[in-house]
């Protein structure tokens, strides 16, 4: 597990606070579904809407600094950008960007090809979340996660329920923001494999996970900034200095758990089966 700062836990369950409201949020209008959905390639030349949905109009709570906007998910060149800029909007000095699958993924691989923001204050993700079908005890939470305020420190994290939450940092020997990269991470019932450019860099135990860890869940994709000692304790404090933030994806993929390698720089094309 990972140490980190003193409020580096309470900044995490602040997190997972603001993604249940994201999720409930959702829910109503689009209700994930209780098996998981099927492999895909999905490259940002164009947005697909039958499987991308766009967060617009409402934050993740209070220490979330700025809110969800359509207008800030754009395609530049052949990736999807999500920005974050001075525009005020739902009583919100700011606006920022996020978008979420329409359906749920199980057990399998989750790849993206991604440039973070730097940025002090702010945090790009990619993250599969369940939402609290039935309260907060049965949420599950994988993510990687970019803190604008040093990119070389990236934060990987895996929480399930009452379970313990189990975190990990990996010290990164380039710059993520100055070019494309590519993360993974591969969720089987007994553990998760996380990847940097095809290269395995942690392995976690999960199997005494609670059972509703194994939960289907959404694949969402954001940029924001945080307000509020807690979040500022580990992102530091946001300071917007008139140049719009932008973190942009080239391209997001799951495989399912046993299927075959679905394109040339897939992990799953370079690791033994789990």
């Amino acid at each position: 597990m990972m140490s980190g700062l003193p409020n580096a836990r309470n900044a995490f369950l602040l997190g997972l606070m603001m993604a249940s409201a994201l999720w409930q949020n959702a829910a109503a209008s689009d209700p994930v579904k209780t098996t998981g959905g099927g492999s895909f390639f999905e490259d940002f030349s164009t947005l697909n809407r039958g499987r991308w949905q766009v967060s617009n109009g409402w934050s993740g709570g209070p220490d979330q600094g700025c809110v969800w906007s359509a207008n800030n998910v754009k395609p530049i060149g052949k990736a999807m950008t999500l920005l974050l800029n001075n525009r005020r909007g739902g009583g919100k000095d700011f606006s920022c960007g996020e978008v979420q699958s329409r359906e749920a993924y199980g057990y399998g691989t989750y790849e993206v090809r991604m440039r973070p923001a730097a940025g002090i204050g702010i945090v790009s993700a990619f993250l599969s979340y369940t939402g609290p079908a039935q309260g907060a005890a049965q949420e599950r939470w994988i993510s990687i996660q970019f803190p604008g305020r040093d990119l070389k420190m990236l934060h990987l994290n895996f929480s399930a329920g009452s379970g313990p939450a189990l975190r990990h940092n990996v010290n990164l020997k380039f710059d993520p923001s100055a070019a494309m990269n590519d993360y993974a991470f591969q969720w089987t019932p007994k553990s998760l494999r996380w990847f940097v450019n095809g290269e395995l860099v942690h392995t976690m135990d999960i199997g005494s996970a609670p059972r509703d860890a194994s939960r289907p869940g959404k694949i969402i994709v954001s940029l924001h900034n945080n307000i509020g000692e807690a979040q500022s304790a580990w992102l530091g404090r946001f300071e917007y200095d008139g140049q719009p933030l932008q973190t942009s994806y080239e391209y997001i993929a799951f495989t399912e758990l046993g299927a075959p390698c679905p394109f040339p720089t897939s992990v799953v094309c370079k690791q033994p089966k789990p």
